[in-house]
Order: C-alpha cells, then sequence, then structure tokens
C-alpha cells in the first residue's frame, strides 16, 4: 500500500511539474479530453428537420432554427405593426379628404340649384 501511494504521489508531482513548467500550456492541451463536437448533436428522439421543410411543426425543428425564430420573431411583429400604423395613417388620410370632397361638392351643388 505504501509503494502505490508513494507511485502515486511520484506521479502526481510529476505532472504538477510537467504542468507548471514554461511551454506547459502546449502540452497541457494534450492531456485535456476531447469531445469534439460530440455535446451538439441530439442523438435520442426524432430527428431534427430545417425549418423550411415542415414549416407548421416548430418541435421538429433544428436548435438553431428555433433560436433563430424566437430572437427575430418580435422584430418582425414590430415592423409589421408599424407598416399597419402607416397604411393605417394612409387610409384614414384618403377617406378623410374623399369625405371633405364630398361634402365640397355638396357645397357647391346646392350653391348652383340656389341661383
Amino acid at each position: 500500500m505504501a509503494t502505490s501511494l508513494a507511485a502515486m504521489t511520484a506521479r502526481r508531482a510529476a505532472t504538477f511539474a510537467r504542468l507548471s513548467s514554461p511551454g506547459s500550456a502546449a502540452r497541457s492541451s494534450s492531456l485535456i479530453p476531447r469531445r469534439g463536437l460530440a455535446g451538439a448533436a441530439d442523438h435520442h428522439g426524432p430527428a431534427r428537420v430545417d425549418c423550411w421543410k415542415d414549416p407548421m411543426s416548430p418541435s421538429k425543428w433544428k436548435e438553431e432554427h428555433v433560436s433563430f425564430f424566437s430572437l427575430h420573431s418580435s422584430f418582425i411583429i414590430e415592423l409589421l405593426s408599424f407598416c399597419m400604423e402607416i397604411i393605417l395613417e394612409v387610409v384614414m388620410s384618403e377617406v378623410q379628404s374623399r369625405n371633405e370632397f364630398t361634402q365640397n361638392q355638396y357645397q357647391f351643388n346646392d350653391h348652383i340649384s340656389r341661383s
């Protein structure tokens, strides 16, 4: 037991000395296990699809498409609201000018008929 404890302590001391020496940053990267992109993919459950392939099923969309849609949907709603306000102002202005024209036409016709 004492021998294995001494060996384990020696290994730890050697690893510490290796990591604390200059230029250890390059060597320490080799000691860190690499997972690559293994954690990014969700291999459990149904396959994910692009949002334009199945637009009516957001639960099947890829995660990045859901994020993009949720971040940009508020902007789209604001833009549509702004456009609707402009359209409403234009329509109301047109209705008001037509009402004024009709009223002026009635006044003109009334003036002509009295003369």
